[in-house]
């Protein structure tokens, strides 16, 4: 049937999800100092907009990068005790609800002779490294601005994913995407997302207001989004 004006999708509707059995803080926290961003350099396959987030993340949260966007710069990072309130990742990745344990984020080489399998950052990676609540209790926000690494799929112990993978180590929101993402869209999703949470809204409604602007690209890009989070969290300033 052809879809009226008055119809949405469910994802339009402030929709946000979280992880059964556990519990998401109401209160968020982006302090100075301790928001981080990652944005490889890929030769010949660049993401223009991916490396526009970076100047965004700076100019809002005042962010700094991890350089280099390698493996044991980023796993350095991951590995410290509550080590930031906002990590922000913007590039390639991949993954395959029927491979959920394939899934990765594509990070620099960390030398000329370095493979994929050494290159990249995995879920299992980030559960066997993450301790992420900060001592004062903060749970920070993760966001993988990248296709498809919003999946989850089941693995032998049970639920896998880079979703899982943070919230089980107490992340306080993650936000990915379940499908190839525009590299345009995909910018102002998280421009808007990122200053409506800055504006005092609730999550939800700032998920909401990165879709509605992301949906005027004209393309899926905007419902490509998967949050988890309490719908009701809002950053504490």
């Amino acid at each position: 049937p052809r879809r009226r004006s008055s119809d949405v999708f469910v994802g339009q509707m402030w929709l946000v999800r979280w992880l059964d059995g556990h519990t998401a803080p109401t209160e968020l926290r982006v302090r100075p100092g301790r928001a981080w961003y990652v944005t490889p350099s890929y030769p010949g396959n660049e993401l223009d907009s991916a490396k526009k987030e970076g100047a965004l993340l700076k100019k809002i949260f005042d962010a700094h990068p991890v350089t280099p966007a390698t493996r044991p710069a980023v796993t350095g990072l991951l590995s410290a005790e509550g080590p930031f309130d906002l990590f922000h990742f913007a590039g390639h990745g991949e993954a395959s609800a029927t491979q959920i344990t394939e899934g990765r984020i594509e990070l620099e080489p960390a030398g000329p002779d370095a493979s994929s399998m050494l290159r990249d950052l995995t879920p299992d990676i980030v559960s066997g490294l993450c301790r992420l609540k900060a001592p004062d209790g903060t749970r920070p926000i993760v966001v993988l601005n990248s296709c498809r690494v919003g999946k989850t799929g089941y693995q032998v112990a049970g639920l896998g994913g880079f979703a899982p993978a943070f919230l089980e180590r107490e992340a306080g929101v993650f936000v990915g995407a379940l499908w190839m993402i525009g590299d345009e869209p995909a910018l102002t999703f998280i421009k808007a997302f990122y200053e409506a949470l800055r504006a005092g809204k609730v999550v939800a409604e700032a998920v909401n207001k990165g879709r509605e602007e992301a949906c005027k690209a004209g393309d899926a890009t905007y419902l490509a989004y998967v949050v988890y989070a309490d719908p009701f969290a809002h950053l504490v300033q």
